[in-house]
């Protein structure tokens, strides 16, 4: 079965509304492999179509979803704000939300309202107010405006 975006956000957000932030990471992790495998298919079936035309057309290769990333800062904010966990996990969980919200803006997927803000709670159950204030001045210079939900 062939999925596709929709199919990836839907099931990074079935972890993330559980708080498991591992397999909401496993997820993109493998979503990232599944799209590096078919865009590796799709150059070596046309090698010959772009050989013989002299130039190298590319297939544009999907990377995860805005919705996706949200859903894994969310999966991580959840985890961090549980009193019952350990200190050294909470750590991990920051990192790696940093580190994801990093490769999203590498693969130029702009962030809105709702992931700045996902980022946001996790910086500040944290306590790392100063990152969290930080992402806050980026929105306002963007002039970036909440939904409002009329």
């Amino acid at each position: 079965v062939r999925s596709n975006g929709y199919f990836w956000s839907a099931l990074v957000d079935v972890y993330a509304r559980s708080g498991d932030y591992r397999g909401a990471e496993n997820v993109l992790d493998e979503m990232l492999e599944e799209t590096k495998m078919e865009h590796d298919q799709w150059e070596a079936a046309n090698s010959n179509i772009n050989d013989k035309r002299n130039k190298k057309v590319e297939k544009p290769i999907t990377i995860p979803p805005l919705p996706a990333y949200t859903s894994f800062f969310s999966a991580c904010h959840k985890l961090i704000s549980r009193p019952d966990v350990h200190p050294s996990i909470k750590s991990d969980a920051s990192s790696r939300a940093w580190a994801r919200w990093k490769e999203m803006r590498i693969h130029s997927v702009p962030p809105d309202v709702m992931a700045y803000g996902a980022m946001m709670r996790v910086f500040s159950a944290q306590g790392r107010a100063e990152k969290a204030v930080d992402l806050l001045d980026e929105i306002m210079m963007q002039m970036m405006m909440p939904v409002s939900a009329e």
